[in-house]
């Protein structure tokens, strides 16, 4: 008889999305991720937008050990509560590691240039402002142009100029012409 497979639930208690003030929150001083105000700005865009879908996760006593970036959004919007999930019975250590992991891990990532420019050409042709997803006008130009290395390092596909949203776009009020 094999062995039962275990569960993310097993090795830890549940998780629970609860409401806390921003205020009860401490953004701890070892974060070595950096949010430039360009970038917070754009976390409180995506948060109007899309409100606050993304919870903080934070120690048992309201350190911050992953969204730092959206607590800054969260106070740059006024707002008194934000969503947060507890994470109880980490060790000091184990709360150092994640910082840095739950940062990281998701930079080793890549992307499907061709599902990217399908995607962001369909979008285009509904009428969203793609600099709102945050893609820069530079990104859309060149390295999903490209299909460079550094933009999906497991697939690199070239985009040819029928893959790519449609010839002109405005971004953030700058035109940029495609092709």
């Amino acid at each position: 008889m094999s062995e039962p497979a275990k569960s993310a639930q097993s090795a830890s208690p549940p998780l629970q999305v609860q409401y806390w003030p921003v205020d009860r929150l401490i953004p701890s001083p070892r974060n070595a991720r950096t949010h430039n105000p360009a970038q917070i700005a754009e976390i409180a865009g995506s948060i109007r937008a899309f409100g606050f879908t993304n919870p903080i996760l934070v120690g048992e006593h309201g350190d911050v050990v992953a969204g730092h970036g959206r607590l800054a959004a969260a106070r740059q919007l006024g707002l008194v509560e934000v969503p947060v999930i507890p994470l109880v019975g980490l060790t000091e250590l184990q709360r150092r590691q994640l910082i840095l992991a739950d940062n990281r891990i998701a930079l080793n990532s890549g992307w499907d240039l061709e599902m990217l420019s399908l995607e962001l050409k369909d979008l285009s042709g509904l009428g969203v402002d793609l600099s709102s997803l945050g893609f820069s006008a530079r990104d859309l130009q060149t390295r999903y142009r490209r299909g460079s290395a550094e933009a999906s390092p497991m697939k690199t596909r070239s985009l040819n100029s029928a893959m790519l949203p449609s010839p002109v776009l405005a971004i953030s009020g700058v035109l940029v012409r495609i092709g």
